[in-house]
């Protein structure tokens, strides 16, 4: 049946208690009170006569419970209610206005015993109701009242308040004020006192930030209508309503009211009571209500103003009838009442212990002030530790929880509020109070666990012993003899273990604490109980605790995989075990660990009857892996198939690696101890397929490879694959119970994996080896295209950024090689456009790279500054075990031309307006060749940028523009001028050899020849018109020779006379002239 509510349980406990504190002999003078309970409880009181006798146990577990539900109670947070409906009207109380109030709260619970706040702060509580039926349970809290609802649903609680009608500091207004439970919906419905037509509502929100709001209201908008609750006020936490009397009336005068703090020491030979009061209001005479043997001293609050004398303390008259002790304080002239207090000290003598009389009761009280309008206050009773204090008090009085941290005291702390009080003092006390010493106890709460091994069941007792109204500095255990080596820890609170005598079925151990207790405690004692081989049952005798009281025990037994368990655990009758068992159940938390059974009772454990056999369920496996050895870890991703042709019955039990890490399973399972694990499945399934992903680190050289075993399976095939996801290592396998099958591909993989094994059985050793190679000429990785591009400097320094595209790669990334850079310079790596940590390789920087699948590609960004210029090498990365198809070097000076040697140049001339030259592919073009594959066309810029194709080192060097043209253009003009210069004899020749250092320049340096070439054709240009000018300056003057003025040049006469061989040789004719002699004689 379902356990009883906290509070439930919390009354009818108290009711117990009062009832057992009325059966110790009183004396019958004291009015009779009787057992007073929190307002909501009730009680039937035993018939004349009658009476509960409790034993010290029975009474010790009350009161612990009763503390347990006390700090539930406590802890609890009140949530606020949905909504809220205030309505009232102002009633005239004799001389004093009185507001008397409604409040129906409605809320809903979705769960049991839950606290709902309900407000009621400042006012006085005449009557309470919940859903129409009994008194809610109510507890007092710092904002007003809190009910306590047992069931869930939607509730309603009606509380009937009066809150005193008081004048308001330096202003004509008069009102009340209100503590309201922050409800979403609040209305407020008031009868206005006649001759008012108007009241302000100052209302403050639970918000601190939000400053209170103050409203004027017309009296019609507060008067309640049909169909209407009222005027909204929104979820505030507080409501003062105001408003000035009709100027007829006389102002109204502020109340008197009284605060008490009320403490009651109980010694052992005296009784103290002091009673502080601070009064509030205007009255300047106090008619306190006190004893008239107390000694009454006023004292001052508030520090004293001006030139303050002795002579302005407050006059305080004794009371003439002690019967009726009343006393007057008198304020004179001139003194403030509020900056005063008093305190009244009753001390009276208490009887010995031996005396009837010890115990009480005493009086507390009685104090009030007198013609107050509202009286609060609290009343703490302390006593020495091991007391039981029993408080017997009126309905104003209220128990509640004791501020302030926990003392070795006994305390009981109460909270009182009252109404009106008259002119009479109070007819009772305040309070009654006995204080009995109690009987000390030791209560012990034993756990065992007891687990069966190879050499027997170890048993470990878990003691949870509570000191009850005493300390704690020995415990005495009766061990069965039949328990090996008993040891109590821990060291830290045991100080020895002193056996005693032998002999018998039990041998007793005294346990010594290093120091009293009195707080509960954890010991733990264990021991060895040895079984023949081969037994399959055992009578396991447990503990017993001499003077202790035992209580709450509890045992489990737990066996391993592929056994079945089952027992009886029998209390204890008298001394001996009783005749009948109750029998073990199966531990819910064994479905995710090894067979388990667990009982509990109420009292104590005699011992523990159990019996075990074996229970193996036909299970296979089949497993298969993919082991990827990396740099510094080895990955495995593992399917392992289980079927069952009965069924599972139960959680498969799973052993592997004792720290995976990054431990990825489907389904889920759950950890079960170091290197355990349970697979879940439903006890009727046949199949069940599991999928692990984690990783293992390597040490050195070796990597000890753990895959996840059944442990109870009754045949295991297995297939590994291994694979190698590093670039500069080998990986071997140290086979042993495993066998090697052909290599087999796997889908998604481009490469075969290094060993294929097989195995059957499980928990087979696989340990890799991990070793550098002599050569890394064995390509792991793949670079369909690389593009290098250059930026050339002017303080011979250069920056670079190299980009690979590529297809293939190990799983743990990938060894970059770069050449000398500039001293600080940090390289900037991207993988995928994304900033990728890279870290120190063997040969350079290691860059990890994401999961290697089929057709996926990876585009490696690096970014750095290198030395340039003078014909150095260009930092072109290299890529460590991996092979590049194509890389394609683009450098560019912004200011300059670069040469550059070595590769294969791209370019191609063309003439594009005046200019014709050699143009290489522009970057864009070639972003789109190394990202998309397609080729470049050449419409980058003339001279200021060169690519080449890199089969090897490229050198490059960058010359002026300006100074490359002159240079060029100068030799072509000079050559060109020399050339038409030489004799026909030279010239051939030395055009010859010119064209052919041409040709082998342009064969060795084609892309510095191109530049060259275009770097000459202005001086190519000038050549020519310096030629044409020549050529034509000759013609002209050919011209001017042929056609002189004056003479008519015909034919000559064929003239057959020979003519005679001339004796001198003729002279060369000079350049210039026609050659032709007759032409010279005759000019």
């Amino acid at each position: 049946m379902p356990a009883a509510p906290p509070t439930a349980r919390l009354a009818a406990l108290a009711v117990a208690l009062a009832l057992a504190s009325t059966t110790a002999g009183r004396q019958p003078d004291p009015p009779k009170l009787g057992p007073k309970l929190p307002d909501g409880t009730f009680t039937l009181p035993p018939a004349a006569g009658g009476g509960v006798v409790l034993s010290p146990d029975d009474y010790a577990k009350l009161q612990a419970q009763i503390d347990q539900l006390k700090k539930q109670l406590a802890a609890r947070k009140p949530g606020p209610p949905s909504g809220c409906a205030v309505r009232g009207k102002v009633e005239k109380r004799g001389d004093t206005l009185v507001a008397a109030l409604s409040l129906k709260v409605t809320f809903r619970t979705t769960a049991p015993n839950s606290a709902v706040a309900l407000g009621g702060k400042k006012g006085f509580l005449v009557s309470a109701k919940l859903d129409d039926g009994p008194a809610p349970v109510l507890e007092t809290a710092e904002d007003g009242l809190v009910a306590l609802v047992e069931a869930a649903g939607d509730h309603t609680v009606t509380l009937e308040l009066e809150c005193p009608v008081a004048g308001r500091a330096n202003k004509a207004e008069v009102g009340f004020e209100l503590g309201l439970p922050r409800a979403a919906i609040t209305t407020l419905a008031l009868d206005a006192p006649p001759g008012v037509g108007r009241v302000s509502l100052a209302t403050r929100l639970p918000d601190a930030k939000t400053a209170d709001t103050r409203r004027g209201v017309d009296v019609k908008q507060l008067a309640a209508q049909p169909g209407r609750d009222g005027y909204p006020v929104g979820p505030v936490e507080s409501l003062d309503v105001t408003w000035e009397p009709p100027a007829a009336a006389p102002p109204t005068e502020a109340a008197l009211t009284a605060d008490w703090e009320v403490v009651t020491v109980i010694g052992a030979g005296f009784v103290e009571t002091a009673a502080k009061l601070r009064p509030r209001g205007p009255a300047r005479v106090w008619k306190v209500a006190a004893p008239a043997d107390a000694v009454v001293t006023p004292e001052r609050v508030a520090p004293a103003v001006g030139d303050a004398t002795p002579s302005d303390a407050p006059t305080i008259l004794r009371p003439t009838d002690a019967k009726k002790a009343v006393w007057t304080v008198e304020f004179p002239a001139g003194t403030s009442p509020a900056d005063w207090g008093l305190t009244a000290v009753v001390r009276t003598s208490r009887p010995k212990s031996d005396d009837p009389t010890h115990a009480g009761p005493y009086a507390v009280g009685p104090f009030a002030l007198l013609d107050a309008a509202r009286q609060t206050g609290t009343l703490r009773v302390a006593a020495a530790a091991h007391t039981r204090l029993s408080v017997r008090h009126g309905p104003d009085v209220r128990q509640d929880v004791p501020p302030g941290p926990a003392t070795d005291e006994a305390v009981s702390f109460f909270r009182f509020a009252s109404g009106a009080a008259g002119p009479a003092p109070p007819p009772a006390p305040l309070a009654e109070v006995e204080a009995r010493p109690t009987t000390g106890l030791v209560e012990v709460r034993p756990s065992y666990r007891l687990t069966l091994t190879e050499g027997g069941w170890r048993v470990r007792a878990e003691l949870k012993v509570t000191p009850v109204r005493r300390d704690l500095e020995t415990l005495t255990i009766d061990v069965p003899a039949d328990w090996r080596a008993p040891a109590v820890t821990p060291p830290d609170l045991v100080d020895g273990v002193e056996p005693g005598k032998d002999g018998g079925p039990r041998r007793t151990l005294t346990v010594r604490l290093a120091a009293a207790h009195k707080q509960p405690i954890d010991l733990v004692l264990t021991a060895t109980l040895s079984v023949p081989p081969g037994a399959s049952s055992a009578q396991v005798s447990l503990l017993r605790f001499p003077g202790a009281t035992e209580r709450d025990a509890a045992v489990t037994a737990t066996v391993a995989d592929g056994l079945d368990v089952r027992g009886a655990a029998r209390e204890w009758d008298g001394d001996q075990p009783a005749g009948w068992g109750q029998p073990l159940a199966a531990d819910p938390k064994a479905a995710k660990g090894p067979p388990a059974i667990t009982g509990r009772t109420d009292g104590g454990l005699a011992r523990v009857d159990l019996n075990w056999s074996p229970d193996r369920v036909e299970l296979t496996a089949e497993l298969r892996a993919e082991v990827t050895a990396q740099a510094t870890q080895v990955v495995v991703t593992e399917t392992l198939r289980l079927r069952a042709p009965e069924g599972f019955g139960k959680a498969v039990r799973l052993r592997g690696p004792a720290v995976p890490k990054g431990l990825k399973t489907s389904p889920p399972l759950t950890p079960a101890g170091p290197g355990e694990w349970t697979l879940p499945v439903a006890a009727d399934a046949k199949e069940a397929t599991l999928t692990a992903t984690y990783a293992l680190p390597t040490r050195d050289a070796a990597a000890p490879v753990d895959l996840l075993w059944p442990a109870s399976a009754t045949r295991v095939e297995s297939i590994v694959r291994v694979w190698n996801g590093t670039a500069d290592r080998a990986v071997g396998v140290d086979a042993g119970p495993w066998r090697e099958l052909p290599p087999e591909p796997a889908p998604g993989r481009d490469v075969l994996p290094v060993r294929t094994l097989a195995g059957s059985g499980s928990d087979l050793p696989l340990t890799l080896s991990l070793a550098a190679p002599a050569d890394l000429s064995g390509a792991t990785a793949r670079a369909d295209r690389g593009l290098v591009q250059v930026w050339l400097g002017a303080d011979g320094t250069a920056t670079g950024r190299a980009r690979f595209v590529l297809s293939r790669w190990p799983a743990d990334g990938i060894d970059v090689s770069l050449p000398p850079l500039v001293s600080g310079t940090v390289v900037k790596v991207a993988v995928d456009g994304n900033e990728a940590p890279a870290g120190v390789g063997p040969y350079g920087l290691r860059v990890p790279l994401p999961e290697a699948k089929a057709g996926r590609t990876a585009v490696l960004d690096l970014q750095y500054q290198f030395a340039a210029g003078g014909w150095r090498p260009l930092a072109v990365p290299e890529l460590a075990g991996a092979a590049v198809e194509v890389v394609r070097v683009q450098v560019t000076a912004p200011d300059a031309v670069p040469l550059l040697l070595g590769g294969h140049p791209e370019q191609r001339w063309a003439l594009r307006g005046f200019t014709f030259a050699p143009y290489a592919p522009a970057a864009d073009e070639l972003d789109d060749w190394l990202l998309k594959g397609i080729e470049p066309k050449w419409n980058g810029v003339a001279l200021h940028a060169a690519a080449v194709r890199a089969d090897g080192p490229v050198r490059a060097a960058a010359v002026p523009l300006v100074a490359l043209i002159t240079a060029c253009s100068a030799v072509v003009l000079v050559l060109g001028l020399l050339a038409v210069r030489l004799p026909g004899s030279a010239a051939g020749p030395v055009v010859t050899v010119v064209a052919g250092a041409v040709a082998v320049a342009a064969a060795l340096a084609p892309q510095p020849a191109g530049a060259a070439a275009a770097a000459a054709l202005p001086g190519l240009a000038v050549l020519v018109l310096v030629l044409a000018a020549r050529a034509l300056t000759r013609r002209a003057a050919r011209r001017r020779v042929t056609h002189l003025p004056g003479f008519a040049r015909g034919p000559v006469a064929d003239d057959a006379t020979p003519r005679p061989t001339p004796s001198v040789k003729p002279r060369p004719v000079p350049t210039g002239s026609t050659g032709d002699l007759g032409a010279a004689a005759s000019g």
